[in-house]
């Protein structure tokens, strides 16, 4: 547990990001397996009403992450930040504290969840012709929540004590059994969408029990567990610190609301189909990157409650090229291969014809996100909530939504997908802003 600290003090930076940074990476691409191996199989027993309907519940799946990951993330910046200041004994109360939290949200995501079952997918786009299918998947997933809640907390906290090894595991177990269980589920024992479900919500439970062991029952933690305390100072700067990475989920699926029930006007179910299969495409892009932002995230808190500023700078620089080589890799397997991403998920024509377009119009500021997405967790990291609340919302709040609603009152279906490279490229301009006055102000020092 020493050698971690010293790496994070000493260790040079790139080696320390590729070291820490490919296990949550790999970590968070075999953790979006869940949607894309549910979406390939559901496309294949049940066709685009299949896709259609995991689109509408995706965006609700998203919103019960942004609760957790407003616990998570919260508590994993208080935690590393601790460990770097050697104060052991704040992390594990922190802990204790998140754990309550975890509780808590679980339960009520249950509770409001079941209640409201059928006016929540009918806020979320819901066709006549997807409701049914949506609910028969949805109900499983609510019941089975809490493991996922859990799941996804406890990695934040792994990953902020460095062990990012353990996060990963937890989610490669679950994955591969997702993989095996789809196809038992769905078309051996014929249980279609609901099948689905039932392998997701069993493998987020080999994630719970392997992650409930490191904490509760090892000694590999800086963090220990002594009881039920729940301290609600603790929870207040939580809650601050994880605001934007819940506002940013959040939005996420406020868009979602706006987007499907736009989509619903102008394209239909195919449209909605069409937009859940560029949401599974994003999840494979967008979580290698938070991977690697949950990797440099216990460098960069524990280097600045260390005051080694050098270190943050050098850090930061770092993982924004290595983003944005990814991206512009990504920009150019949705622009030259469109075709084949669509034929990843299904074989109907209609669908891969109506489908190019969207996606090559979709992709085209991609080269910018990563740098984005970077600029963001480094405030995330610091403790620095209101920068990085404006910093989650400025694309999707300010942007994104008021072109979706506008754009297509005058280009059809076509101002829906222009409006994402738009409002993608103004998030850009937005974070290097942020960026260089901080460089000017904080990371000019040593």
């Amino acid at each position: 547990m020493k050698n971690r600290k010293h790496q994070l003090a000493n260790e040079k930076i790139l080696k320390l990001i590729l070291k820490l940074s490919l296990p949550a990476t790999i970590g968070m691409l075999v953790s979006s397996l869940y949607n894309l191996v549910d979406t390939i199989f559901v496309s294949k027993a049940e066709g685009p009403l299949g896709i259609a309907a995991l689109t509408i519940v995706f965006p609700i799946q998203m919103l019960i992450m942004a609760f957790t990951q407003s616990i998570g993330i919260g508590s994993a910046s208080i935690i590393s930040r601790a460990l770097g200041e050697h104060k052991n004994e704040k992390a594990s109360e922190m802990f204790e504290t998140t754990v309550i939290s975890l509780i808590i949200l679980s339960a009520l995501v249950i509770f409001l969840g079941v209640l409201y079952l059928k006016p929540t997918l009918l806020l979320f786009g819901a066709t006549s012709l997807i409701l049914e299918k949506a609910k028969d998947y949805y109900f499983i997933i609510l019941i089975g929540s809490p493991f996922y809640i859990f799941a996804l907390g406890l990695s934040n906290i792994a990953r902020a004590e460095g062990n990012l090894k353990v996060s990963m595991n937890g989610m490669l177990f679950s994955a591969i059994l997702n993989i095996v269980l789809d196809p038992i589920f769905i078309f051996k024992l014929n249980y279609g969408i609901k099948g689905a479900a039932l392998a997701t919500v069993i493998s987020q439970f080999i994630s719970f029990l392997y992650l409930f062991r490191y904490f509760f029952f090892s000694n590999n933690s800086y963090i220990k567990f002594k009881g039920f305390i729940f301290r609600i100072n603790y929870f207040i700067e939580m809650i601050g610190i994880g605001l934007s990475s819940f506002t940013r989920q959040a939005v996420s699926s406020i868009v979602a609301i706006v987007l499907n029930n736009t989509l619903k006007i102008y394209g239909g179910e195919i449209a909605i189909a069409i937009m859940g299969i560029i949401n599974r495409t994003l999840m494979v892009i967008f979580l290698p990157m938070f991977g690697i932002i949950q990797g440099i995230q216990p460098i960069i808190g524990f280097n600045y409650g260390a005051k080694s500023f050098g270190r943050v700078k050098e850090t930061l620089k770092m993982a924004a090229i290595i983003t944005t080589i990814f991206c512009t890799i990504v920009f150019l397997i949705m622009q030259l291969f469109p075709k084949g991403i669509i034929r990843v998920f299904s074989n109907d024509i209609n669908l891969i014809n109506m489908s190019i377009l969207p996606i090559r119009v979709f992709s085209l500021a991609f080269i910018t996100i990563g740098f984005q997405i970077i600029v963001a967790g480094y405030y995330q990291s610091i403790g620095k909530v209101i920068p990085a609340l404006i910093l989650s919302i400025a694309r999707q709040s300010i942007f994104l939504i008021p072109l979706i609603l506008i754009l297509p009152k005058y280009l059809n279906e076509f101002g829906i997908w222009i409006s994402f490279p738009i409002s993608d490229f103004m998030g850009f301009l937005i974070s290097l802003i942020f960026i260089l006055k901080e460089y000017r102000k904080n990371l000019s020092q040593k």
